[in-house]
């Protein structure tokens, strides 16, 4: 009868572990100031210079890849402090949509952000949540001034989807420009991962139960 009761519990907390994707909750974030990894260290899954990882893949319009060893392009893109590899920069007017596993949480590092760049993300063309760069900076708080060398606007951005895992994630800027680079992200479980793991627990504490003094007794 436990045995049975602990499957059933097992099978329930499996249940809701598959709907998450229903619940809508915040995206919610935190940063530090400038990159704080290795640029050549993986698990970074989009960095512009080169294939990305398996489920990973992006497009643009008005925007351009640009070399961070280049150095900053006049009126069109600085490369966020730090980075010698290539960056992505979203002009005015532009968009750069990422196209992800679904994920639970994602880092990104963004180059000089200004009050008009807006990053967006999405659960099956559903807006899960939303942030303009003055929203980026609000916790600081710090001004969303386009800053090209300040620990304050070139930073790390961890967000945490929460309930709702993400599969999309939309750049956008309504002018020059929206800099950024080293996507990483977190997938979601596979459903089998959870459902193995969920058993191994339920039969590694049913053999507990029943190894104790006087278990068969009762």
């Amino acid at each position: 009868m436990r045995t049975q009761t602990a499957f059933a519990f097992a099978g329930a907390i499996f249940a809701g572990i598959v709907a998450t994707g229903s619940a809508m909750a915040a995206v919610t974030f935190t940063s530090t100031p400038f990159y704080t990894g290795s640029y050549s260290a993986p698990p970074l899954d989009v960095t512009f210079d080169g294939a990305s990882a398996s489920g990973y893949s992006y497009t643009y319009t008005d925007a351009g890849i640009y070399s961070g060893a280049g150095g900053l392009v006049s009126g069109v893109a600085a490369p966020p402090v730090g980075d010698t590899t290539n960056f992505l920069a979203v002009y005015g007017g532009g968009t750069a949509t990422l196209t992800t596993p679904l994920l639970e949480s994602m880092s990104v590092y963004i180059g000089s952000v200004d009050s008009y760049n807006t990053i967006s993300f999405y659960n099956g063309g559903t807006l899960v949540g939303s942030f303009t760069g003055t929203q980026l900076l609000a916790p600081l708080p710090a001004a969303a001034n386009g800053d090209q060398s300040s620990a304050l606007t070139n930073r790390t951005f961890d967000f945490n989807f929460g309930n709702t895992p993400v599969n999309e994630v939309v750049f956008s800027s309504s002018g020059n420009s929206f800099e950024f680079d080293n996507v990483a992200g977190a997938a979601v479980p596979e459903p089998g991962v959870w459902f193995l793991l969920l058993t191994g627990f339920t039969v590694l504490g049913t053999a507990l139960r029943l190894g104790k003094p006087g278990a068969a007794a009762a």
